[in-house]
This record gives C-alpha cells, structure tokens and sequence, in this order.
C-alpha cells in the first residue's frame, strides 16, 4: 500500500510525498496539489505497487489517466447463488455434516420458487425493507400461511445476512425489521397446540391396534422425532437400576431423513435405505458436545 507522507519544506510549504515499496526498493514521488497526489496514490496501488502507465517521474501524467473502474454491485442473485454465493457456503456445511442434504436442496428450490423472481434482479446493498414488506405482502395476497412466509422469509434472511457478515457488502440486514404475519391472528381458525391429558390418553390409546400401542407410548414419553423414532433398534435401548427404581435409557444415534436428488451417496440396502430416504445422524447432532455422535433423549422412560 501506498503512503501518504506530508512534509514541509524550508520555506514553509508544505508538499505531500506519495512512497511504496516493490521488491525490497522504496520508491517516491512529490506533489503540491493534494487531488494529483490523491489520484496518483490510487494509480500506484491499482498498478500493483508500480509507477503507472503514462506517469512520467517529476513531470506528471504524459495522458490523460483512465477513468477509475465502476464499482461492481452484486445483485441478490449474485449473492445466493453465485462463487462465493451462500449456496456455495451450505454446500461446505452439508460436506461438514453441519447440514443436511435435503434440507440444502429445500432451499435451493424454495430460493427459485418464491424469492428470485421478485430480490434476484435487485441490487443487493439497495434492498431495503419495504422491499422485504412488499413481499411479505405479495406473499400474504398469494395465500401463503404465515408459517410458511415465516419460513421462506427465514432463508432471505440468511442470504442478506450471508452477504452483510462474509461478503461485507452492507452494514445491516433489512429483514431485521420486518412485521411478519402473525401465527394466530392471520389464521384465527388455526387451532391451538394441546398436550393430552391423562384420560385423553388412556381413551385414545385404547382405540389402537395392539400392535403400535408401545411405539405411541414411546414416542408419547420422549418426544422422540418420527425419523428418529423408527430408526431405533434393539441396542440402542439399555437399562439401570433394580425394580421400582429400574429405568430404561434410549440411545438416540441415528435417523431417517430424505435423500437430496443430488445425493451421489451408495444406497446402503442392507440398512433398508432406498432412492428417497437415508440413515443419517439425529437432528441437533451438529450442536452436540464433543465424543461419540449421539444424544439423550429428552426424557428417561420407566419400566414398570
């Protein structure tokens, strides 16, 4: 990088010394117009540290200078999907096993479907949030639940923030700001989440086939994932403690989840893997503490 160095001469003015370094020489060159020393500094450093073209040493420019080049504005597009696109950047976490393959492959389809068309031609840094609200707008006149706006607007969010914190294209993120629709009162007919009541539970469980009464038992007692909860096997279960006090502990290492369209992976049929579903870690297993790939689960069931 070029230096800027003021100096003052015997009589009193004061001139601006421009010195770089290439190749283990210093070089300099003096000026008395500040804008001169500017524009040349500027030629120094866009030359690779070297005198630039049409420069002539104590004399000035020989031609004029070229213009300086037009900033480059990446667009939205540009951001999600291009080189250094977050795309690109969840692709590094799948390979990572921080992110599921099909999950990525939602993504990337919700992207196309509901956000390119109206961000992907705009500039990224002049995306501000009305733009963010117009589409929630469109999105709502579309017929859109609010949980579904709340999670497309989730993976715009994640784009900005891709293009704010690693490309540091804007100080912010204007879905920051954004008044998303509300879970209840946008949907006044949605119903609300209740747990079962002890009767409730004894009433509905008899009105199963005997055969997966267990199974709901189980799941009822851990709040076990369904891709979780059918990936169990019979050594994942183990037991401690003698009668009234005997417990059994679940072992949770392991479950199904949907195989991306681009998962180049061998199909493992032993396992009873297919085209559309594959064994892989349990979820929040990217949040796990260090050791061995599995978790508790949320709850220890007893054994009468």
């Amino acid at each position: 990088m070029a230096q800027w160095v003021p100096r003052t001469r015997t009589d009193g003015s004061v001139v601006v010394q421009i010195r770089w370094r290439r190749d283990g020489r210093q070089y300099s060159e003096t000026f008395t117009n500040v804008r001169l020393a500017t524009e040349f500094r500027t030629a120094v450093e866009a030359a690779g540290n070297q005198w630039p073209e049409g420069w002539v040493r104590g004399e000035g420019w020989a031609i004029e200078p070229p213009p300086p080049p037009t900033p480059v504005r990446p667009t939205v597009a540009e951001v999600a999907t291009g080189e250094l696109g977050y795309f690109v950047q969840q692709e590094r976490r799948v390979k990572r096993g921080k992110l599921e393959p099909y999950t990525l492959h939602r993504d990337r389809r919700c992207y196309v479907a509901h956000l390119e068309e109206f961000f992907g031609h705009l500039t990224f840094e002049d995306v501000d949030e009305q733009d963010v609200a117009a589409w929630i707008d469109e999105q709502l006149e579309a017929g859109a639940a609010p949980k579904t706006i709340r999670n497309r607007h989730g993976l715009l969010s994640s784009i900005l923030s891709h293009g704010r914190r690693r490309l540091k294209l804007r100080p912010d993120n204007p879905c920051e700001l954004s008044e998303l629709p509300d879970l209840h009162t946008a949907r006044p007919e949605a119903r609300q989440i209740r747990f079962f009541q002890r009767r409730e539970w004894t009433v509905f469980r008899s009105c199963l086939a005997p055969d997966v009464r267990l199974l709901v038992d189980v799941a009822l007692a851990t709040g076990l994932r369904w891709g979780e909860l059918s990936a169990l096997r019979v050594g994942d279960l183990t037991f401690s403690g003698h009668g009234a006090d005997r417990q059994a502990s679940l072992h949770i290492v392991r479950a199904w989840s949907r195989r991306s369209p681009e998962d180049g992976s061998v199909i493992k049929t032993a396992e009873q893997e297919s085209a559309t579903w594959v064994l892989g870690p349990p979820g929040m297993g990217a949040r796990a503490p260090a050791g061995p790939p599995h978790r508790r689960v949320r709850r220890v069931v007893r054994v009468a």
